[in-house]
């Protein structure tokens, strides 16, 4: 059952509420330079940063959080809010009953403090918003099905993070400089350089530790914010593909289908609001 409420707790500004399965999903604006005081909540929440961003204190450690952003915290844990000059749409997910009673690795992912970006994330959490601010009689069930998918890629993330922790220091770094530059024409010998590894060393122990190539890893990025943005904006599919990086909107169209197993368009048509 969806419940639209004028005003929400912490002053959200508009907030459309579902109740699906184990837990509740909120869909919630918060406007321009809003400041939280301190305050905790009864239950654990996962917050999924759409657009605009905000930062938040826990016990004197700052996160920022900008668009693309998830955010884990337990119940009762004391924080404190800032947003930024765009304020934030967010996508909150907090179980209903204790998270000790969630099926692992659910209440794993909700047992502690985490702010990290992912756009995969993202695509499905607007999905989810476009469910919950625009409902059907099949939404409850859709909406289910996503939170779902979404904690489970949230905490496969978790238990890679989690494995991984050995990983060298200049992995990380390549990561980092692909995130950034992944729309960028960027070549093995740069990336190698810019961490300070024998670019076959670099090929070698990025596919080891992450399970891609680094070019491998590039579409994929690529190919996440393309989908977010065919999502959330109206630009032209050629548009959306040469903004990715890709050379052509049919190049775009064959990467695309093979790796979401729907074309550009089909996609854009099922999440859009």
């Amino acid at each position: 059952m969806l419940t639209e409420l004028s005003s929400f707790r912490n002053g959200s500004s508009h907030v459309a509420c579902m109740e699906v399965g184990s837990f509740r999903v909120l869909g919630a604006y918060f406007p321009p330079l809003l400041q939280l005081a301190p305050h905790s909540h009864e239950r654990a929440g996962c917050s999924i940063v759409l657009e605009g961003g905000l930062e938040k204190d826990f016990s004197g450690k700052s996160y920022e959080s900008p668009s693309n952003s998830v955010v884990t915290m337990p119940p009762e844990e004391r924080h404190e809010a800032r947003f930024t000059r765009q304020g934030a749409r967010m996508l909150i997910i907090e179980p209903r009953c204790p998270v000790d009673d969630l099926l692992q690795p659910c209440a794993a992912l909700f047992g502690r403090i985490q702010n990290f970006r992912d756009v995969h994330i993202t695509s499905t959490a607007w999905r989810i918003n476009c469910e919950v601010q625009s409902p059907d009689d099949f939404s409850p069930l859709a909406v289910e099905g996503l939170v779902l998918e979404l904690l489970v890629h949230a905490a496969r993330r978790q238990a890679r993070q989690e494995e991984n922790l050995g990983r060298p220091p200049w992995l990380y770094q390549a990561q980092a400089y692909l995130h950034e530059q992944f729309s960028s024409n960027v070549r093995i010998g740069d990336l190698a350089t810019t961490v300070g590894v024998h670019p076959v060393h670099l090929a070698r122990v990025f596919r080891e530790q992450l399970g891609y190539s680094p070019g491998e890893y590039l579409r994929r990025l690529r190919l996440e914010w393309a989908a977010t943005q065919l999502t959330v904006t109206e630009q032209a599919i050629g548009d959306v593909a040469l903004a990715a990086g890709f050379a052509d909107q049919s190049h775009f169209t064959r990467a695309f289908k093979r790796q979401i197993g729907l074309t550009p368009g089909q996609y854009r048509r099922e999440t859009t609001c």
